[in-house]
């Protein structure tokens, strides 16, 4: 457990220690977002004492897509220890991978869902749907109870359990039919963006850590002029770049080739580009490219266009360039 202020990260130690030692696993590489990076120190020397030899990445991390497979075959680790999200799809890795997604631990859960349900009220909601990211979707059959016994209805995917990820919002969708409005728990408008851009009832943020309750809809418009900014001006362009991803989790070297041909049938040029790190920062040198097609992660080209010096497009909106 390491304190940073009034949160509570529990890493898990002991449990990643005992799956380490299942593999038989010595040298080991730490891989984490962000967000954890500060620390990562603190988590090596602690599976160092437990006798393991620990190497931290300093590379980028977005997610369970995002596995540091060939630093780990560099570096020759018997395992990656992934902290901060939770196993996501199939991913064929050559090195083994323990997943920890790292829990916050709340000691205002109770204050959080009085809060949330005299907003609720206030709004006229009478059932929600509860959804939370890694840190926090172990909290949520307890806040549902809470919420239930102060007059509020709270359901639950039972399937993803409330997991929402930037690239599925599933534990969302799925509640539609059932709720007035969905709840995301955690904080930043990321994940709560996501739900909101495929939801057709209202996305509320409820940051336990700020006790900020706020409806995140209003987000979608500017969004979604920005997109259909970037798809107009694809659709004057005749020069493309198709982006292949080369993240374990995101590369798709056939539906690349597709994007590839289908661009090329219409008698536009189209090449094929791979990148490890899809940023304006690499791709600007490529100044005969008019227009960029992500084939990787949807979110890259959703929260990033405002960034990019030319239109960036997903590979999912690539029709509407095309059939225009």
């Amino acid at each position: 457990m390491i304190n940073e202020g009034s949160v509570r990260y529990d890493f898990n130690i002991d449990c990643v220690a005992n799956q380490l030692r299942k593999l038989n696993a010595h040298r080991i590489l730490l891989q984490m977002p962000d967000g954890l990076k500060p620390y990562a120190l603190s988590i090596a020397s602690e599976l160092e004492k437990r006798g393991f030899e620990v190497l931290i990445s300093g590379s980028s991390c977005y997610g369970a897509c995002d596995i540091a497979d060939v630093e780990a075959q560099k570096v020759k680790a018997d395992a990656i220890v992934h902290f901060g999200h939770y196993p996501h799809g199939i991913i064929n890795t050559l090195t083994n991978v323990v997943f920890e997604p790292v829990k916050i631990i709340l000691d205002n859960l109770d204050q959080l869902a009085e809060t949330l349900a005299s907003y609720l009220k206030g709004k006229g909601f009478k059932t929600v749907g509860l959804v939370a990211n890694a840190q926090h979707v172990h909290d949520l059959p307890k806040l549902s109870q809470i919420l239930q016994r102060l007059g509020i209805g709270a359901l639950i995917d039972a399937e993803t359990r409330g997991l929402i990820l930037g690239c599925d919002v599933s534990a969302a969708l799925s509640l539609m039919e059932h709720v007035d409005c969905i709840v995301f728990i955690g904080c930043g408008y990321f994940h709560p963006l996501g739900i909101a851009l495929k939801a057709d009832k209202p996305v509320i943020l409820a940051d336990p850590l700020s006790m900020r309750i706020e409806e995140v809809t209003h987000l979608v418009k500017r969004v979604e002029h920005v997109k259909w900014s970037a798809i107009y001006k694809a659709r004057k362009a005749k020069v493309f770049g198709v982006i292949t991803s080369l993240k374990a989790g995101q590369f798709n070297l056939d539906l690349a080739l597709k994007a590839v041909n289908l661009i090329r049938k219409r008698g536009l040029c189209a090449y094929l580009i791979t990148a490890d790190e899809i940023t304006w920062e690499r791709l600007a040198s490529f100044t005969e490219v008019e227009a960029f097609i992500v084939v990787g992660c949807p979110r890259i080209a959703l929260d990033n266009r405002e960034l990019f010096g030319k239109p960036i497009i997903d590979y999912s909106e690539l029709s509407a360039i095309l059939n225009a």
